[in-house]
Parts: C-alpha cells; sequence; structure tokens
C-alpha cells in the first residue's frame, strides 16, 4: 500500500510480515545531554543474575556512575519507523518506506536508590571469623561480580568497600563477616594505640603497612583485610602511593556501627544503651562523642518505644525495590510477573 502526493515525498508501507522489531527507547533529558556532548559515554545494560526458580529481575541501563530504570510503556498513539527507499522509477523523488510499527516504548527513569550492596551480598560467599566461608555461592572475580550487580560500576564500587569486600590472593572476592570485621578493627586500633599511631590525624602508606603488619602478628586472616577495613573508611584512599590519607569521622562511624550492630544483632535486638556504649568504644577517643543514630539511617529497627535496637538486613532493599516496581500503566499490581530483560526486547505475539 502506498500514498502519492504531488506535494509531499511518498511513502510506502511494508507488509506487516516484513516489518522489523524494534523497541523505541526514550531516555530522560540530563541522558540525552551528556549522550549528544563531544565525548559521550559508553551506555550498557546490565541484569541481576538470577538462579533457577526465582523471580526474573528487570534489566537497567547504566553509565558507568549512574543507573537508570527501564519501564515498558504502551500507548494509543500509533508510531512508525521509517527509513529512506530506493525505487527503480526515474521521478528523482526522496521516498520513504515504513519498515515497522512499535506497539510500546521503553522509558527510562534515573534510580532513586541504590541496591548494589544487597546484590553483592546475595552473590558472595562470607568469610567467618574462623576462616571458614559460608554460603553455597562460589567465589568472583570483581569483574564477574560487578556483571551481575544491575547499576553502574561506580555504584558497585561504592558498595564494594563499604562491605569491606577485599580481593584474595587468587583474584577472588571475599566479604568478611561482620564480627571479623570488627575483630579486625580492634586489632587495628590496639596495634595504632601501641605504636601510637594516631588514627584520627593524617595516615602515609607506611603507617598502614606497619598496623597491617602487627595485626598480622595477631592474625593472618586479620592482617589480610586491614587494607579493607581502612578503605572502607578512608575516601578515595590508593594503595601504594605514600600520599596522605585520612579516616572521615563519620563513614567510619557508621561503618563501625552498622558493623557492630549486624554482629551483635541480626537475629535478635539490643539494647540501645548497650549498643552505644560499646559503639563508643570502638571508636578513637576524639570521636567518640560523635556516635549518634543518624549516622546509621537505614541500617537498623527500633522496637520497645526506642530501648532497643536491631540490624537491619540488606535484603530489606531489595524487597522494598521490588515492591515498589510499577506496571506500564504506572500502579503497581499484585501478581504481576516481570519479564526476563532480554524478552522486553522480543517482538509481542498479537492474538489470531
Amino acid at each position: 500500500m502506498s500514498t502519492q502526493s504531488s506535494a509531499g515525498i511518498p511513502v510506502s508501507l511494508l507488509p506487516e510480515e516484513q516489518h522489523q522489531h524494534f523497541r523505541l527507547l526514550e531516555l530522560p533529558p540530563e541522558l540525552l545531554e551528556i549522550l549528544t556532548s563531544a565525548n559521550p559515554p559508553t551506555l550498557y545494560f546490565k541484569s541481576s543474575e538470577v538462579a533457577p526458580g526465582e523471580p526474573a529481575g528487570n534489566a537497567v541501563l547504566c553509565t558507568h556512575d549512574k543507573t537508570y530504570n527501564i519501564r515498558q510503556k504502551n500507548s494509543s498513539n500509533t508510531v512508525y519507523v521509517l527509513q529512506p527507499h530506493d525505487t527503480n522509477d526515474e521521478s528523482g523523488k526522496q521516498r520513504m518506506q515504513i519498515i515497522s510499527q512499535p506497539q510500546s516504548t521503553l522509558e527510562t527513569t534515573s534510580a532513586q536508590k541504590t541496591c548494589a550492596a544487597a546484590y553483592i551480598r546475595q552473590l558472595l560467599p562470607v568469610l567467618s571469623s574462623t576462616g571458614q566461608s559460608v554460603g553455597a555461592r562460589s567465589s568472583l572475580t570483581k569483574a564477574q561480580l560487578f556483571v551481575h550487580v544491575p547499576e553502574s560500576d561506580a555504584e558497585c564500587e561504592v558498595a564494594f568497600r563499604q562491605l569491606t569486600v577485599f580481593v584474595n590472593e587468587h583474584g577472588r572476592c571475599v566479604l568478611p563477616s561482620a564480627q571479623l570485621c570488627l575483630d579486625t578493627w580492634h586489632s587495628i586500633l590496639a596495634a595504632a594505640r601501641a605504636r601510637p599511631v594516631d588514627l584520627t590525624a593524617s595516615l602515609s602508606s607506611s603507617s598502614i603497612e606497619t598496623l597491617r603488619n602487627d595485626v598480622r602478628e595477631v592474625s593472618d586472616l586479620q592482617g589480610s583485610l586491614v587494607s579493607a577495613v581502612i578503605d572502607s573508611v578512608v575516601p578515595h584512599h590508593e594503595e601504594g602511593t605514600d600520599t596522605g590519607v585520612r579516616i572521615d569521622a563519620s563513614v567510619l562511624l557508621r561503618w563501625l556501627g552498622v558493623t557492630r550492630l549486624e554482629a551483635v544483632s541480626a537475629k535478635t535486638s539490643t539494647a540501645v544503651s548497650v549498643f552505644r556504649s560499646a559503639w563508643k568504644d570502638d571508636m578513637p577517643e576524639p570521636w567518640r562523642s560523635k556516635a549518634d543514630l543518624a549516622l546509621m539511617t537505614g541500617r537498623y529497627i527500633l522496637s520497645d518505644g526506642g530501648k532497643s535496637i536491631q540490624f537491619r538486613d540488606y535484603q530489606l532493599d531489595l524487597e522494598d525495590d521490588t515492591s515498589s516496581s510499577t506496571a506500564p500503566d504506572g500502579k503497581a499490581t499484585a501478581g504481576s510477573k516481570r519479564k526476563q530483560w532480554h524478552e522486553k526486547f522480543r517482538p509481542s505475539k498479537k492474538p489470531t
């Protein structure tokens, strides 16, 4: 079928069975702006690893440092995809041909929260304070780990550091337990007091190496974890340089508070007063007074009128994220099934 107009551009329509299949991707203004800039970034799709029998995760679109959720959106408007079409006639007119009629678009919106830490904890076995690995998962390289986390690599890196994950001598990622992290910090604190090394001042790479060696004399396992602990609480720390680095007090307070709380109350609550007292004792003396539950936002649950406190598991972050997912019309639907991300790019079958 074709339409002819002496003033317009002739347009022909391919038979439906010859249509190509497209999904149009609707980009937010800020993403469109950087894509049309002089040095556009590479975009890539990611999806969470799905175990047999588990619900499939949605796809996301990532830049190097930001994640965008993808949602299929239907429209009552008719949309055609056209391309220039060469013909054998001698009219010399430009012609266009309709090659597709997309039935829906993929809308991208900036992700409002990060769940990278929860995904990483799902993917890695946990190294206990006894040196035993707990969990059925196999160890992964850092690259393999990030591939299976549906967030940008920069957001994965932040979570990697916050969780005190380190890479062992075999190039595999190790997730230490909260108790192992806490024990290691206590050893670092004891070594710093014995030297003495002021943990509230600038730390040189040689000072960190000294602390690592002192801790290793107490425990080889804890010694291998010293750099990961320092990385967790020092912004932009680069191993191997002699540039002084400084522990961020608020970051250390949050890391220690969350770590201690998970170690002592992952399954049962504990008294807030007891927890707060122990938390202060974990800190270098000048920072003891800075311990405030506000620094641990999102990682604790209060009960008994605020007298008891319990660790809020990272898995709840994923459940919150799942419950906030929306259907194509923008409303949550109970019992709706999410497709595998690659299935979103398959053509929809029309009823016969």
